[in-house]
């Protein structure tokens, strides 16, 4: 099978855009992603230290009224 020089320019062109376009999508795309992933994790960070006091507070409150009770 004959391959013309400008079936072969085009094929490794084709391939070369391909190559230049993940290389532009990880810097820019899954850049945008890592940063979206570390905010919601720091954001579910944050919940969890908040519920964690809220359970403390609950379990205070709790000991106080049944010393009450007693």
């Amino acid at each position: 099978m004959e391959t013309s020089l400008f079936d072969t320019i085009f094929q490794y062109g084709v391939g070369i855009a391909c190559l230049i376009y993940m290389m532009y999508f990880q810097a820019t795309t899954m850049k945008d992603l890592t940063k979206n992933q570390n905010d919601l994790n720091n954001t579910l960070k944050e919940v969890s230290t908040n519920l964690t006091n809220i359970n403390l507070r609950l379990n205070d409150i709790e000991e106080k009224v049944n010393k009450k009770g007693d």
